[in-house]
Protein backbone atom coordinates (compact mmCIF):
# COMPACT_ATOMS: atom_id res chain seq x y z
CA UNK A 1 0.00 0.00 0.00
CA UNK A 2 2.66 2.72 0.65
CA UNK A 3 4.52 1.72 -2.35
CA UNK A 4 1.59 2.27 -4.45
CA UNK A 5 1.19 6.03 -2.74
CA UNK A 6 4.78 7.02 -3.51
CA UNK A 7 4.11 6.00 -6.88
CA UNK A 8 0.63 8.03 -6.98
CA UNK A 9 2.59 11.29 -4.96
CA UNK A 10 5.60 10.91 -7.65
CA UNK A 11 3.16 11.09 -10.52
CA UNK A 12 1.05 13.97 -9.17
CA UNK A 13 4.53 15.73 -8.50
CA UNK A 14 5.27 14.69 -12.07
CA UNK A 15 2.29 16.09 -14.35
CA UNK A 16 1.68 18.73 -11.79
CA UNK A 17 4.90 20.73 -12.69
CA UNK A 18 4.50 20.01 -16.18
CA UNK A 19 1.06 21.22 -16.11
CA UNK A 20 2.13 24.54 -14.06
CA UNK A 21 5.07 24.81 -16.54
CA UNK A 22 2.83 25.03 -19.51
CA UNK A 23 0.28 27.49 -18.13
CA UNK A 24 3.01 30.23 -17.40
CA UNK A 25 2.37 32.82 -19.18
CA UNK A 26 2.45 34.23 -23.15
CA UNK A 27 4.30 32.06 -25.68
CA UNK A 28 6.59 34.00 -27.84
CA UNK A 29 5.80 34.92 -31.36
CA UNK A 30 6.62 32.51 -34.11
CA UNK A 31 9.69 33.33 -36.16
CA UNK A 32 9.90 32.95 -39.63
CA UNK A 33 11.62 30.69 -41.14
CA UNK A 34 15.24 31.08 -42.38
CA UNK A 35 16.55 29.45 -45.04
CA UNK A 36 20.15 27.93 -44.86
CA UNK A 37 22.80 29.23 -47.49
CA UNK A 38 22.48 25.92 -49.69
CA UNK A 39 18.91 26.26 -49.65
CA UNK A 40 19.15 29.86 -51.02
CA UNK A 41 21.53 29.72 -53.51
CA UNK A 42 19.80 26.10 -54.57
CA UNK A 43 16.87 27.75 -54.97
CA UNK A 44 18.07 30.05 -58.10
CA UNK A 45 19.43 27.71 -60.54
CA UNK A 46 22.75 28.90 -62.49
CA UNK A 47 22.27 29.30 -66.26
CA UNK A 48 24.66 26.79 -67.11
CA UNK A 49 22.79 24.10 -65.56
CA UNK A 50 21.01 22.39 -68.56
CA UNK A 51 17.10 21.94 -68.07
CA UNK A 52 16.14 17.90 -66.61
CA UNK A 53 15.82 15.52 -69.17
CA UNK A 54 11.69 14.56 -70.39
CA UNK A 55 10.01 12.17 -68.23
CA UNK A 56 10.25 8.38 -69.30
CA UNK A 57 7.05 6.79 -70.64
CA UNK A 58 5.01 4.52 -68.21
CA UNK A 59 6.17 0.59 -69.36
CA UNK A 60 2.24 0.45 -69.52
CA UNK A 61 2.59 2.07 -72.72
CA UNK A 62 5.79 0.59 -74.01
CA UNK A 63 5.01 -2.99 -73.65
CA UNK A 64 1.96 -2.67 -76.12
CA UNK A 65 4.24 -0.48 -78.66
CA UNK A 66 7.21 -3.44 -78.83
CA UNK A 67 5.00 -6.64 -78.56
CA UNK A 68 2.90 -4.80 -81.70
CA UNK A 69 6.15 -3.67 -83.57
CA UNK A 70 7.76 -7.20 -82.72
CA UNK A 71 4.57 -8.92 -84.52
CA UNK A 72 4.67 -6.69 -87.28
CA UNK A 73 8.41 -7.30 -88.28
CA UNK A 74 7.79 -11.32 -87.81
CA UNK A 75 4.66 -10.97 -89.97
CA UNK A 76 7.01 -8.78 -92.97
CA UNK A 77 9.67 -11.16 -92.35
CA UNK A 78 12.33 -8.23 -91.33
CA UNK A 79 14.81 -9.80 -89.16
CA UNK A 80 16.75 -6.92 -89.14
CA UNK A 81 13.94 -5.15 -87.93
CA UNK A 82 12.79 -7.95 -85.21
CA UNK A 83 16.14 -7.65 -83.91
CA UNK A 84 16.23 -4.02 -83.39
CA UNK A 85 13.89 -4.43 -80.68
CA UNK A 86 16.61 -6.75 -78.63
CA UNK A 87 19.40 -5.57 -76.59
CA UNK A 88 23.30 -6.49 -77.29
CA UNK A 89 23.41 -9.08 -75.36
CA UNK A 90 19.86 -10.28 -75.63
CA UNK A 91 19.82 -14.66 -74.78
CA UNK A 92 16.81 -15.93 -76.65
CA UNK A 93 16.06 -19.75 -75.52
CA UNK A 94 12.92 -21.59 -77.82
CA UNK A 95 11.88 -24.35 -77.31
CA UNK A 96 13.55 -27.38 -79.75
CA UNK A 97 15.16 -24.29 -81.62
CA UNK A 98 18.47 -24.04 -79.02
CA UNK A 99 19.30 -20.86 -77.99
CA UNK A 100 20.59 -17.44 -79.22
CA UNK A 101 23.17 -15.23 -77.25
CA UNK A 102 23.22 -11.71 -79.22
CA UNK A 103 21.44 -9.10 -81.48
CA UNK A 104 23.38 -10.59 -84.13
CA UNK A 105 23.10 -14.20 -83.59
CA UNK A 106 19.18 -13.23 -83.01
CA UNK A 107 19.37 -11.89 -86.25
CA UNK A 108 21.06 -14.63 -88.01
CA UNK A 109 18.21 -17.48 -86.43
CA UNK A 110 15.35 -15.58 -87.66
CA UNK A 111 16.81 -14.59 -91.18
Amino acid sequence: MRRSTILAAVAVATFGALGVAACGGEAPPPQPPSLPVAAASAAAPSPTTAPPPPAKPPLSDLIPQTLKGIGDAFNAHDAQKMAGYYADDAAVYTYGGGETHSRGDLQNSIA
